[in-house]
């Protein structure tokens, strides 16, 4: 699922490559799923994103990342490295998209070395946000199947409701509902839930802008409404199709 625009935070933003067999899906979800995934899309993309994590009482914790992105036969390659804050600068997450799950790997400069993160340790946060080492992964369409749960207006638009439920019992969600934007088949809103059924985050695209045709999303909250925390993402500045090289998205790069 290639949740594109620009490959961090974005993972609810669903696209794909992948055509799934339209057996066990609800065809009117996957006919709105396969305009969503007509969407023009960077061959890659480089940015400079904030991060703003908020407890339930108020306090604030920013980060700004560098992330890198490129298109492969297999999805996208991401690169994110943090700025700052200085204890953390440096820090490094890599994710090479494959044949089922991805290869994610951190980069830690305190210890000059980087480790592969488990399928078990994917549900963890990152750097302390409200996003999952999975949201991270490049995930592939045919790894869910789709239900049309009918339309709705939100803020004067009209939006399908479409629910995702992944093949995968390891994720970390049970269910997911996206509101696809019927004017430019878009997903401005996503809601998350837990193993339990019950309501875990919520993702709000605030802003956009349109840049080559592709629309990206500027600012979005995505916010964890059991344990009251939230985290903002803007994004700074970003360029797309400036022919990254793909040998930053390798572990020799990353570093050992």
């Amino acid at each position: 699922m290639k949740f594109i625009p620009v490959r961090i935070l974005l993972l609810f933003i669903i696209g794909s490559h992948t055509i799934p067999s339209l057996q066990a899906q609800d065809e009117s979800a996957f006919e709105i799923m396969k305009k969503n995934d007509a969407l023009p899309e960077p061959t890659d993309n480089q940015a400079r994103i904030e991060l703003l994590l908020k407890d339930k009482r108020g306090n604030t914790i920013h980060r700004s990342l560098d992330s890198y992105t490129l298109k492969t036969s297999f999805g996208y390659n991401s690169l994110i490295e943090v700025v700052s804050p200085a204890d953390i600068t440096g820090m490094r997450l890599l994710s090479i998209a494959q044949t089922g799950e991805d290869d994610q790997r951190l980069y830690l400069p305190s210890f000059g070395k980087s480790r592969k993160i488990s399928s078990s340790g994917k549900t963890g946060k990152f750097l302390g946000s409200d996003i999952y080492f999975y949201d991270l992964e490049d995930h592939d369409l045919d790894e869910f199947t789709y239900r049309f749960d009918g339309e709705k207006e939100w803020d004067g638009q009209n939006y399908y409701i479409i629910e995702s439920t992944p093949k995968d019992k390891n994720a970390p969600y049970s269910k997911t509902t996206h509101w696809v934007n019927a004017a430019d088949y878009f997903v401005y809103k996503s809601e998350m839930y837990d193993e339990k059924g019950r309501l875990l985050k919520t993702l709000v695209v605030n802003k956009t802008k349109t840049d080559d045709g592709i629309i990206l999303p500027v600012d979005m909250t995505i916010t964890n409404v059991q344990q009251k925390h939230s985290t903002e993402y803007h994004l700074i500045r970003n360029q797309i199709n400036t022919g990254i090289s793909p040998d930053i998205f390798t572990v020799k790069y990353l570093g050992n």
